[in-house]
């Protein structure tokens, strides 16, 4: 039976890493559902999400099979079953008009994530939605600051 899993990863960017990473995939019989990518020309870093199928290679030989293809790549990847929901916290600003959507997308089942809280400058945030902290200005700063910019340092290999 065909399980469905998801794969992330960035890399510092150059030409191949797509035709690689579907080479790895095809290699473990696995066929590619949906696949994202992106390319940080300010950072020179490569981005990619693939979402695909696989009967033939269990999640214990991916790994192992992962621990082996991403040194050569300078590779960060993680690989998770598509039913795993991501924890998630969403950092929003003064203007809700964005948290609408994502709230929306997340109610009617568009965005799977594990919702687990809001940390907001000041929107007015759904009733049903998990628990919103309201910093002032100041406050959002730090936060940001603390919680954002050591992903952003992580992200490019400092």
């Amino acid at each position: 039976m065909s399980q469905t899993y998801v794969l992330t990863l960035s890399c510092p960017d150059k030409a191949g890493i797509v035709h690689a990473v579907s080479g790895h995939l095809l290699g473990w019989g696995g066929n590619i559902e949906e696949a994202a990518q992106y390319n940080d020309t300010h950072t020179g870093l490569f981005f990619m999400r693939v979402q695909f199928s696989c009967g033939s290679t269990g999640m214990d030989a991916m790994r192992e099979s992962l621990a082996t293809f991403t040194p050569a790549w300078n590779m960060q990847a993680a690989l998770f079953e598509k039913a795993h929901r991501m924890p998630t916290i969403l950092m929003v600003s003064k203007q809700g008009h964005c948290l609408n959507d994502l709230l929306f997308r997340w109610k009617s089942g568009l965005l799977d994530i594990d919702l687990r809280g809001i940390i907001s400058a000041g929107c007015a945030v759904w009733k049903g939605a998990p628990h919103a902290n309201h910093f002032d200005g100041e406050q959002a700063r730090t936060l940001f600051k603390r919680l954002v910019v050591p992903l952003e340092k992580r992200a490019a290999g400092h």
